[in-house]
């Protein structure tokens, strides 16, 4: 019998010793060797030579710019929009509150008239 199931069947007749520790203890010297200082220098070593490959590749570092960019855009567009906004929220209130205004609309930009008034058209 195995060293593990030899600890298994001590785990199942003893009650609930952390399993992880059983298996742990039964694990050989070298592979705990391997585990404990290799495994993490690997991890280290992928760490370190694919943090230079992903910040230099297409979606590295030049796109973050590029979204930096955008974002800027962005923020003039939302802001232009808001100028624009309180400009037509004050024309609606004037336009509200004010006959003459309702008037100048309705001539300007309706080219309306009122009936006893005449136009003249005059070609260039």
């Amino acid at each position: 019998m195995t060293q593990i199931a030899v600890r298994m069947q001590r785990w199942k007749k003893f009650g609930p010793a952390d399993p992880f520790h059983v298996y742990w203890n039964a694990v050989d010297v070298r592979n705990r060797a391997f585990i404990e200082r290799l495994l993490p220098l690997g991890a280290l070593l992928v760490a370190i030579a694919s943090v230079p490959y992903m910040a230099f590749s297409r979606d590295g570092l030049s796109r973050l710019q590029r979204l930096h960019e955008e974002r800027d855009q962005m923020d003039a567009e939302i802001e232009r929009l808001t100028r624009q906004i309180r400009s037509l929220r004050s024309q609606v209130r004037e336009i509200k509150e004010d006959p003459a205004a309702v008037e100048r609309v309705a001539r300007d930009e309706l080219g309306l008239v009122r009936k006893t008034e005449v136009v003249f058209q005059f070609t260039p």
